[in-house]
């Protein structure tokens, strides 16, 4: 059953929200908040989000299925991601020795630089995010996140060890 949330707007129930509705808008911010931090190396949110990915797995042989199974997008968004960083040098596609067939996915030298700068912002608005939460708060909420994803099918990268190429 969808419980709603009550905000108070002087000292008064104003408006009521669903989880899903905050959700949501907090996803908005953040990506809002991403994408203006990083401005000046002309990426969006998504496009860092896989390059960081990229770059903490660099000693992986990582395919573009990874990525999909990762953050939970569909095969035609990760396409259009991978295509345009490729386009602007941040990535490559190259062949696996044991599989020609297979494509895998490489962070390039130019990523690589501006990747301590992407994980600095990552965690900038993580501090920011928490800030004021106290540490059993943060399990808490991470808890709570991982049943709702859990609730609604979608499994985090933990779960998905299976899945490969």
């Amino acid at each position: 059953v969808a419980r709603n949330i009550f905000f108070q707007g002087g000292g008064r129930m104003t408006e009521k929200k669903h989880i899903g509705s905050l959700i949501r808008m907090l996803e908005n911010a953040i990506e809002q908040k991403m994408n203006n931090d990083v401005s000046q190396m002309e990426l969006t949110s998504a496009q860092i989000f896989t390059l960081h990915f990229l770059c903490k797995n660099e000693k992986k042989d990582i395919c573009q299925k990874d990525i999909e199974a990762f953050f939970g997008l569909s095969h035609a968004t990760v396409s259009g991601i991978i295509s345009r960083l490729e386009a602007k040098g941040f990535l490559e596609s190259v062949s696996a020795e044991d599989d020609r067939r297979k494509k895998l996915i490489r962070a390039t030298g130019k990523a690589e630089k501006c990747d301590s700068t992407v994980d600095e912002q990552i965690k900038e608005t993580e501090e920011l995010l928490l800030k004021n939460f106290s540490e059993k708060e943060k399990e808490m909420l991470f808890m709570y996140i991982l049943r709702m994803l859990d609730n609604i099918g979608v499994h985090t990268p933990e779960k998905r060890e299976d899945e490969k190429c």
